[in-house]
């Protein structure tokens, strides 16, 4: 593979390739540890994949070596490495889980891949009372 004979620092990693759980993590477990203290890590399809989205939620969101963890774009969510975050790093970690949980759930209530342009008004207008 690759990130074995990868070995130079790496300040923003992009994970996106096969979609199966077991892919998507040994790319994160081969790839990850290669990132420097304050580097991103990006995931692609962590929306509705079921791979990507559980690897993201476990080991980013989830995890105690990520912080400002967040979900952007359409289905990509990302964060930046530490040695180990704060409580209050985790609290903000699993609120940024919460809301692309949330997004989640309202594109499958309206049934489109696109969130209605007043919900989209809503949510950012809730998202900035909330920061």
């Amino acid at each position: 593979m690759a990130a074995a004979d990868f070995d130079r620092p790496i300040e923003l990693l992009f994970i996106d390739g096969n979609h199966e759980y077991e892919f998507v993590l040994e790319d994160f477990k081969r790839w990850v540890p290669k990132v420097i203290e304050g580097g991103v890590v990006a995931m692609h399809d962590t929306t509705w994949f079921k791979g990507p989205k559980r690897v993201a939620e476990e080991r980013i969101f989830l995890s105690r070596t990520f912080k400002d963890a967040r979900y952007v774009f359409s289905s990509t969510t990302v964060g930046t490495k530490v040695s180990e975050n704060t409580a209050a790093d985790r609290l903000r970690n699993r609120w940024g889980l919460y809301v692309k949980r949330g997004v989640e759930i309202t594109r499958r209530v309206a049934g489109k891949e696109r969130i209605p342009a007043p919900m989209q008004r809503l949510g950012r207008r809730v998202l900035r009372t909330l920061q």
